[in-house]
């Protein structure tokens, strides 16, 4: 998957005092995720939740139905329909999210 290759070690306790932030500084995180994505496996989205959550506020967005590259419109010209294809109406739901998160963390600053 995505992050198969990268290094999720947990953090130590050295790592949770530097990421030891008040709610307010915390950074935000926004994983939208197609359900029909053959490249991210469970385990692997589970490690980057696991991951991202250590030090900041996450979200997750599962899209029902959608696959790898879902926000490219340009998908519709990639031969390889069992893995890629954009989805306008998981496109939009993605952005809206990625926008109301833009808002919120400017609003808390």
């Amino acid at each position: 998957g995505v992050f198969d290759t990268v290094n999720l070690d947990l953090p130590n306790d050295d790592d949770k005092k530097k990421r030891d932030l008040d709610e307010q500084q915390q950074q935000q995180v926004l994983i939208c995720h197609g359900t029909d994505d053959p490249f991210v496996s469970a385990e692997s989205l589970e490690a980057a939740l696991e991951w991202f959550q250590q030090g900041s506020k996450t979200s997750l967005l599962q899209l029902s139905g959608a696959q790898h590259g879902f926000t490219n419109p340009a998908q519709d010209f990639n031969p390889n329909t069992a893995a890629f294809a954009y989805d306008a109406e998981a496109a939009n739901k993605a952005w809206r999210q990625a926008v109301s998160l833009i808002q919120r963390a400017f609003r808390e600053e």
